[in-house]
């Protein structure tokens, strides 16, 4: 796994929030999953975790469009993907190989 967590130099030029550590975003704008009354119930999930909690989120994912540019500092690359479908799990869930938990047994 590789960890998406930004560096403080990244954090700073993430946002124009206030110098503060505390004010410094710990990770990319759009990493972040929504999951409102109607996902939850499809994923069985009844009680809401503890804040804090760490959970595995597996998913399958479809490329929805690709872009590349060139601008004055280089090229930039952006990809979005869909989540077509997910799992998750409490703890790592590494009881089944990862293809398992993916592609099923």
């Amino acid at each position: 796994m590789i960890s998406m967590k930004l560096t403080a130099a990244e954090a700073k030029s993430e946002t124009m929030l206030g110098d503060a550590d505390s004010d410094l975003p710990q990770y990319p704008y759009g990493l972040t999953i929504n999951l409102c009354d109607d996902e939850l119930a499809k994923l069985g999930i009844t009680d809401l975790p503890a804040v804090g909690t760490v959970m595995q989120l597996t998913a399958l994912v479809e490329v929805c469009s690709i872009s590349q540019y060139e601008n004055q500092d280089g090229a930039d690359k952006s990809m979005n993907l869909q989540i077509t479908d997910m799992e998750l799990a409490a703890g790592n869930g590494a009881a089944k190989p990862i293809a398992n938990r993916i592609y099923g047994d």
